[in-house]
């Protein structure tokens, strides 16, 4: 349901309002035995209702300025852990994300509309943020879970503006960026990378059978691949040849800083964070008359800046065959031969050149 109000030429209210009403069951099948696996009792069934409000007010003085607030409220509902099968009594499900938060801002047109400037501040708080951990390793492969973070909280700045400058015909001048702070204001019952230390901040839920720990507290660190900052530049110039022919010329540069690439404390385990780097694309391109025929090259990460992506934590080395590192133990003597977990990640593609053309019929 939404709605929208004008109280003046200048002034409107807007907003909505969304319910949802969600069921969701689980079952799991050993096809070895040919019997159902009994989870946990009340986890194989999950359901949840919510109302989603969402309220913007928008002041626009003249044609050339809006400044703009909203309040946001948003929902994600819970679902089940399935990337490995269930064991009898295992509790299989996480619960739902709630998010409230809102954001001020303005958009305008300056210089004689040849400056696009918009800038948005914002806040949002989190309960239950759904989070993937890293379980310990079973037959050496890495399990990713999702858990529910008790409380989180991200804000910042966002801008963009866009610039024509009336001096040089054909030049566009292009410039967005972030700051962004995120926190995890509570977040226990963290699993352990394996060859963790009590010192190392493995000091939680006591395992009486082996006389280790078993998770660790994580409330204060930020979130997973969230940099600080973030700002993207660049520019496009077009210029007009002879016989109808254009010739373009664009370049656009991505700029991230340091970010952790797995849920850990990077103070502990600094191989966590990835450090920041600048990323540059460049292409050139020309046009034959009216468009109908192109030809161009391109270059893309030309600095050759590996960035990953998903990471996990797990026994690289050891695999399957051999024991997995011990974590929770009080000094590193008591690690086992397998010492330490490794990190392994996924990373977006490196520098690549290419040509490109195209006919138009």
């Amino acid at each position: 349901m939404a709605f929208s109000w004008k109280a003046s030429d200048q002034i409107e209210l807007a907003g909505g309002v969304r319910w949802q009403n969600e069921k969701r069951d689980l079952t799991v099948f050993n096809r070895l035995t040919n019997l159902r696996t009994v989870l946990a009792p009340g986890s194989d069934h999950i359901s949840s209702k919510n109302w989603s409000p969402e309220f913007t007010l928008t002041y626009t003085p003249s044609d050339t300025l809006t400044i703009f607030g909203a309040f946001k409220q948003a929902y994600k509902s819970g679902s089940f852990n399935i990337v490995i099968p269930g064991n009898t009594g295992e509790d299989k499900h996480f619960g739902d994300e709630k998010v409230q938060g809102g954001e001020v801002g303005i958009k305008s047109r300056l210089l004689d509309r040849s400056l696009s400037l918009n800038v948005a501040g914002y806040y949002y708080r989190y309960s239950g943020l759904q989070t993937g951990v890293n379980e310990p390793a079973q037959n050496g492969l890495p399990v990713l879970r999702t858990v529910n973070a008790g409380k989180a909280e991200i804000y910042g700045i966002d801008f963009d503006m866009r610039y024509r400058p009336r001096s040089v015909e054909g030049l566009t001048l292009n410039l967005a960026g972030a700051w962004n702070k995120t926190k995890f204001l509570e977040l226990n019952n963290v699993p352990c990378w394996g060859g963790q230390l009590v010192s190392q901040g493995c000091n939680q839920f006591l395992n009486t059978t082996t006389g280790r720990y078993t998770s660790q507290n994580l409330t204060g660190i930020p979130f997973v691949r969230a940099p600080e900052w973030q700002v993207n530049f660049g520019f496009t110039y077009e210029t007009h040849l002879s016989n109808g022919m254009r010739l373009v010329f664009g370049n656009d540069n991505q700029y991230q800083s340091s970010y952790l690439t797995i849920l850990g404390n990077d103070k502990v385990r600094p191989i966590t964070r990835q450090p920041g780097a600048l990323k540059i694309d460049a292409n050139l391109t020309l046009f034959g008359k009216n468009d109908r025929w192109n030809i161009g090259i391109y270059g893309k990460n030309l600095g050759d800046k590996l960035r990953p992506g998903y990471c996990s934590s797990y026994n690289a080395a050891g695999g399957s065959i051999f024991t997995a590192p011990v974590a929770g133990v009080a000094d590193a003597s008591q690690r086992n031969a397998a010492g330490v977990d490794e990190i392994g990640c996924s990373f977006a593609n490196g520098r690549s050149i290419g040509i490109t053309a195209g006919i138009k019929y």
